[in-house]
């Protein structure tokens, strides 16, 4: 007789909610939530892996496998469209004040100040203790795409990408922080 399989049932520590803000240099004196958002906040990390060769084997041999690519990106829709967000979420712009209005246009040069030392999705998980995504030396370099419906709101998805320091090209530029 077979023994019957039972599953796992979720903690509260365990699973997360998707709520949450979106903050650009969080914890840094110039923290500023970016605004409201709306559909998915999505965290994701590109990687690619080599495995090394040599003559004999028969295939992967565990240990002689290394990282070669990893690109951390957080992405959202935001719903709060006002010049300082197109100016904090898409890189190579310029938003000048012209009185009585802010004119936003494309000065095709990535600036230094187009790099943010952190974007961070801070939330909860179900047992109400915190949970932290965040990518450093962000960069939002997502394509700027209007869908403009009648009686609907625009939502512009955000895309900003994480990227290595100069000095630190071998730490990688993002992190997860979980509460005990």
């Amino acid at each position: 007789m077979s023994t019957p399989i039972k599953t796992s049932v979720p903690t509260a520590t365990g699973t997360w909610q998707g709520n949450g803000i979106i903050w650009k240099e969080y914890n840094l004196g110039t923290q500023r939530e970016v605004g409201a958002t709306r559909n998915d906040i999505k965290f994701s990390n590109e990687r690619e892996f080599k495995h090394i060769d040599f003559n004999g084997q028969y295939g992967e041999i565990e240990g002689n496998k290394r990282i070669t690519k990893s690109i951390p990106v957080l992405t959202f829709g935001l719903l709060e469209l006002t010049y300082t967000n197109f100016e904090d979420c898409f890189a190579g712009l310029n938003v000048q004040n012209a009185g009585n209005y802010h004119e936003i246009t494309e000065d095709m040069a990535i600036a230094p100040g187009d790099y943010h030392e952190n974007i961070t999705w801070a939330g909860v998980r179900d047992d109400n203790k915190y949970a932290m995504i965040q990518i450093q030396h962000a960069l939002g370099d997502g394509k700027m795409e209007f869908n403009i419906k009648a009686h609907e709101d625009i939502v512009l998805d955000i895309q900003f990408t994480a990227h290595y320091g100069k000095a630190t090209m071998d730490e990688p530029p993002w992190l997860i922080r979980l509460e005990n």
